[in-house]
């Protein structure tokens, strides 16, 4: 299979999506590509054969792509980037403290806690996946998606502090959970490891991919001063995008929390600097990139299941592990807002743990890992876990909102105290 049938292969795929969910489900699009692209997927998976295509002739295919090269070093910076630029920075300053919380502490809690559980489900089912590997899917699963969450809250006219905290803290814990993840899978591959050596290797890539994408960002931001057209904002957004996590890459600091700054950065600096129509297009793009990846990756997923050996006991893992995940989320709120006491409202919690949905970057992680008896494991039950993520946690996303935003019940905090409350 050519590159450029490969490439018609996902068009097709994520149009077919969309096309489906708009004319026929009319879900919201973050659920509706998640139902339509599965039950494509787990057709393909089951039928493919039975049906007279020729899925024998497109498995070795498969097997040669290289996911990992694909997907870490190729697809996650557009997935990234396309979030941050959703973010309004000025409005995530007033819960700084909190957000930064939860995207660190909170994200390893949340990794451990789910690996934690999903490691003694895994016993008690006599599934062999090591702790290691149920932390590494702990740390797979999360990073939430933004534009999900954003969509979903959008939809019911939910107020925009709730926005902006749901979206601020999804956005950096995408940054962190790719670190720990790629930490991991190194711990994994037996590259020496000592607690030193990681926090550093850590504060040393964070700082560095900080300082490079705010570099970045001022050098494209400098050249949309000058122009305010928006086929030029669009390449010079796109270039931004994939140059950070590029130039990151090859000085060996964070490439996704590079990408996420620099995002961050420009996406602000458009809001100020471009006509509310340049704004638009440039917007209508990033999300357009974004809808078109996350069907992409069903579709990427869906071949995957094709030479992943199913086992009963590996997808009723996956539908444990997605009660694990929501254990791990709501200890990775939970726990982190400890610390601000009475500033937190009382809705926040239950909020958060549910707007936490799993989307393309969890995909996208599950897929890099190199073929293996964990690796199909750990693909299986990533499936269902974003499966049910979007279909429990996205239709119910918006009772739980409007339970907490009843007149009675303030989950954003007065006005006069929206700058001390989270």
């Amino acid at each position: 299979m050519t590159l450029l049938q490969s490439l018609s292969l996902l068009v097709v795929f994520a149009a077919f999506v969309s096309y489906a969910n708009y004319r026929w489900l009319k879900l919201p699009p973050a659920i509706g590509m998640v139902v339509v692209s599965t039950g494509v997927a787990v057709f393909l998976a089951l039928f493919g054969n039975k049906i007279n295509l020729p899925i024998e002739e497109i498995k070795p295919v498969i097997k040669q792509f290289d996911f990992h090269d694909f997907l870490i070093h190729g697809v996650l910076a557009f997935l990234l980037f396309a979030g941050a630029t959703k973010v309004d920075v000025s409005a995530i300053k007033k819960w700084a403290g909190p957000i930064i919380s939860l995207a660190s502490v909170g994200v390893f809690i949340s990794a451990l806690v789910t690996g934690i559980f999903l490691w003694a489900a895994a016993l008690i089912l006599g599934v062999d996946l090591p702790f290691i590997w149920a932390f590494l899917f702990g740390a797979l699963i999360a990073p939430t998606d933004p534009i999900a969450a954003l969509g979903i809250v959008r939809s019911i006219n939910a107020p925009k502090d709730l926005e902006t905290k749901m979206v601020g803290e999804s956005l950096f814990n995408d940054g962190t959970g790719v670190v720990l993840f790629l930490t991991l899978m190194a711990i994994i591959q037996g590259i020496d490891q000592t607690f030193a050596g990681v926090s550093i290797m850590l504060v040393r890539e964070l700082l560095g991919a900080v300082i490079l994408g705010l570099l970045m960002g001022g050098v494209v931001y400098l050249a949309l001063r000058s122009v305010d057209e928006y086929s030029v904002a669009v390449l010079l957004t796109l270039a931004l995008a994939t140059s950070s996590y590029a130039l990151a890459e090859y000085l060996h600091v964070s490439a996704p929390i590079c990408t996420v700054v620099a995002g961050l950065f420009i996406g602000n600096k458009m809001n100020k600097n471009l006509s509310e129509h340049t704004k638009e297009h440039v917007d209508q793009f990033w999300e357009f990139i974004d809808q078109m990846l996350n069907a992409s990756l069903f579709a990427l997923m869906g071949l995957e299941l094709l030479i992943i050996e199913f086992a009963w006991d590996h997808i009723i893992l996956g539908f444990i592990a997605f009660v694990c995940t929501l254990f791990g989320r709501f200890a990775g709120v939970f726990i982190p807002l400890l610390p601000f006491g009475k500033k937190i409202n009382k809705g926040t919690v239950p909020v958060l743990t549910m707007g936490g949905l799993r989307g393309g970057i969890s995909l996208a992680l599950a897929l890099s890992i190199a073929a293996g008896p964990e690796a199909g494991i750990i693909a299986t039950i990533t499936f269902v876990t974003v499966m049910l993520s979007a279909l429990v946690q996205g239709l119910s996303l918006k009772y739980v909102v409007m339970h907490y935003n009843k007149p009675d019940v303030d989950i954003v905090g007065p006005m006069q105290e929206e700058s001390e409350k989270f």
